[in-house]
């Protein structure tokens, strides 16, 4: 499965990289354009090393937060059989 999107998955990014219109394009643009609005993000401006820096540090900080709570809150939700306790016999 993963040969056969191989070749399609590539194509679809080359075009992405390049800015040419995709299949996608229709679909994927109005979402986008969402993203952009609730962020208050101009897809034109540049970023300097600056902000760029920040906008990672505060992505990492935001997973390192959530993936804390999840693991917090593992215990309470019932995720399945995975248990991290030695079981007794």
């Amino acid at each position: 499965m993963m040969v056969a999107c191989m070749t399609p998955l590539g194509i679809y990014l080359l075009r992405v990289l390049e800015a040419a219109p995709t299949p996608l394009d229709p679909l994927l643009s109005p979402v986008e354009g969402l993203i952009y609005r609730l962020c208050g993000a101009d897809p034109r401006a540049e970023m300097d090393w600056k902000v760029h820096t920040f906008a990672f540090l505060l992505f990492s900080l935001f997973g390192t937060v959530l993936l804390f709570t999840i693991f917090c809150l593992s215990s309470i939700w019932d995720l399945g059989s995975i248990r991290l306790t030695r079981s007794r016999r």
